[in-house]
């Protein structure tokens, strides 16, 4: 994995946070469980080997509630907490996780849940309250293999249905980069002796 990849990625997720693009109903756009918010595929890439990272924002669209929505576990108290428990915060509001999510590769069926994410690249949890017009972003990762390649050495397009967690469908023919290519091996890589 290189460390330019890393920096890229990195970098494509931090620049294109906030504020909040208006859902175009795109490939990339689905609604999910939380009225008016909705996720939005913003970037996808392979960071080595058959690892694949999603970088998905969560919209507040105009119709979420003005009050704001909370992005995250809410913890019921029960009737018998103390005020104690209350106030160190057992029952506070838990992240909310993309981990339960699921890729399908749609050329073989295959299922790979999320995976735990490697890197320096942002996670799959957050917590947060939104109001209309906001978002923040979150990736997940997958171990996600490509296809092979063909005789002529050429990756076939290979898409996936990508399941989100609390989204309210699937996404489908969604296109996942191939690998990068390895880079060519100079002479003294290749095991040869340079000559002067």
């Amino acid at each position: 994995m290189k460390f330019s990849s890393i920096l890229s990625f990195f970098l494509i997720v931090c620049l294109t946070g906030l504020p909040a693009q208006q859902p175009s109903g795109s490939p990339g756009d689905v609604e999910t469980k939380w009225p008016g918010i909705h996720y939005q595929i913003f970037a996808i890439q392979r960071i080595g080997g058959d690892r694949v990272a999603v970088a998905v924002r969560v919209v507040a669209t105009a119709d979420a509630p003005k009050q704001g929505t909370l992005i995250g576990i809410k913890v019921p108290i029960p009737p018998g907490a103390t005020k104690e428990d209350i106030k160190r915060g057992l029952y506070a509001p838990q992240p909310f996780s993309l981990a339960p999510s699921m890729i399908i590769d749609e050329k073989t069926n295959q299922q790979y849940p999320a995976v735990k994410p490697i890197g320096n690249y942002i996670g799959p949890e957050i917590l947060c309250h939104l109001r209309p017009g906001q978002a923040e972003s979150l990736a997940v990762q997958f171990d996600l293999p490509p296809p092979p390649p063909d005789a002529m050495g050429r990756r076939p397009l290979q898409t996936a249905t990508l399941l989100l967690f609390n989204a309210d469908k699937p996404l489908t023919r969604v296109v996942i980069p191939p690998p990068a290519p390895a880079p060519a091996a100079t002479p003294l890589q290749s095991g040869t002796t340079a000559l002067h």
